[in-house]
């Protein structure tokens, strides 16, 4: 068995232990703090579950086979999750977009195998090419604030929908289920329970140590190192390691030079629940038919999947708010002011009863959550991709943001660890 350190218990260290193990592949995994999981969290409150970040991920073959290993119960999203909305205009709506806006959509569709993103263009420029102004301003522009959290002038065209004209995609393949899936008790326990089964099959878990440490230890036995932590401490790795071999690293700049996107997850639970009730709400950052104030969106947890909710007379949401524009500023803020903020937003636009219903928040701060997938992150994929040294690079800064899409290119970790 060829054994391999991978550095990071987030997600995407886990899911590539658990891909590593069960290709025969000996594996250690090193984690710097006292617990797993990265910015993925789970906790049962008082009115509910609480998460600090993702509350499920795309179902697919793969996923299904996770589960199953894991003896865990797939959950599916509730009805009601169906129902997603944008608000722009001053109006929530399934679909933004007037009579005539939507015939120039379908206009468009005709030539958009034709329109592929050019080098550097931005989702913005592509977009209005591709399918007219209206549905790049009022859908595109809205719905990745949901993922990317930043406005499509500054976003990639080539490393968002640049895979879909690729001849070379990695295909997902589909389950027996669709859609967002979790398991009762959240993503936290979703991870809690792959570890424990990650030990069950022999892979080691050694916690609070540094990834240098363990880089440094496995590189002078030529042991390879997956480095499945964030691009900062990839980053400050990468570098130290370059150093103490007197070499230079490519990867070294290539990792400086990515900017990170600070968010923050706000929990909220209320005695009642909206008019329009669903998936979630995204609002539109742009100031002519929006607020460009920092408060991208909500998910209304408690009609995604059941049991988040202590009674069913409750209802739970988590707002996101900061993203490339505002999150500095956002992260500044105290608790109280940004639960004010959301409040207030949530009385105009949603229920004016907010307020009456309110019951409690949860606020978790991400100065550096996810990196901003810009025209600079674009420029440094070929040399990210380049597996040196005995080190891969492995995270949501590959081309691959979302839970689903790093846990489909695990399939590809293998042949990167038998070529270094």
């Amino acid at each position: 068995m060829k054994e391999v350190v991978i550095v990071g218990a987030g997600f995407s260290g886990l899911v590539a232990a658990w891909w590593l193990q069960r290709d025969g592949f000996d594996v250690t995994v090193v984690e710097k703090s006292k617990q797993i999981g990265g910015l993925i969290f789970s906790q049962e409150r008082s009115h509910g579950l609480v998460e600090t970040a993702a509350n499920g991920l795309l179902s697919s073959k793969l996923v299904e086979e996770l589960f199953e290993d894991c003896g865990i119960s797939i959950q599916v999203p509730r009805a009601s999750a169906r129902n997603r909305y944008i608000f722009c205009n001053r109006h929530i709506s399934r679909w933004p977009l007037t009579l005539g806006e939507t015939i120039v959509t379908i206009l468009k569709l005709v030539r958009f195998s034709r329109c592929l993103p050019q080098p550097c263009e931005s989702l913005q420029s592509w977009a209005e090419r591709a399918l007219g102004k209206a549905m790049a301003d009022k859908v595109v522009a809205t719905a990745t604030l949901g993922i990317y959290a930043a406005s499509a002038e500054n976003l990639s065209a080539n490393l968002i929908v640049g895979r879909f004209y690729s001849k070379n995609i990695f295909s997902r393949i589909q389950g027996r289920k669709s859609g967002t899936v979790s398991c009762k008790g959240g993503m936290g326990e979703l991870l809690r329970r792959l570890r424990l089964r990650l030990e069950n099959l022999g892979v080691k878990f050694q916690l609070e140590k540094t990834g240098l440490e363990a880089a440094m230890e496995a590189t002078r036995v030529n042991v390879p190192v997956v480095l499945a932590t964030s691009a900062w401490d990839a980053g400050e790795i990468v570098s130290a390691l370059a150093a103490n071999d007197n070499r230079t690293d490519l990867r070294r700049a290539a990792l400086e030079s990515i900017t990170s996107v600070a968010l923050n997850s706000v929990t909220m639970f209320f005695s009642c629940a909206p008019i329009q009730r669903g998936f979630g709400i995204l609002f539109s950052q742009n100031e002519v038919i929006g607020e460009s104030d920092g408060i991208l969106g909500v998910l209304q947890n408690s009609e995604i999947f059941s049991d988040r909710v202590s009674s069913p007379d409750l209802h739970s949401e988590t707002w996101i708010v900061g993203g490339a524009e505002h999150g500095s500023e956002m992260t500044r803020l105290g608790d109280e002011e940004i639960i004010e903020l959301i409040l207030k937003k949530r009385e105009r636009m949603i229920d004016p009863k907010s307020r009456e219903c309110f019951l409690e928040a949860f606020v978790t701060r991400w100065p550096r959550a996810i990196p901003l997938y810009d025209e600079q992150l674009e420029k440094a994929q070929p040399v990210l991709h380049k597996d040196e040294a005995g080190l891969i690079l492995f995270g949501n800064y590959m081309g691959n943001l979302g839970l689903a899409s790093i846990f489909e290119s695990v399939k590809y970790l293998s042949d990167r660890l038998r070529s270094v």
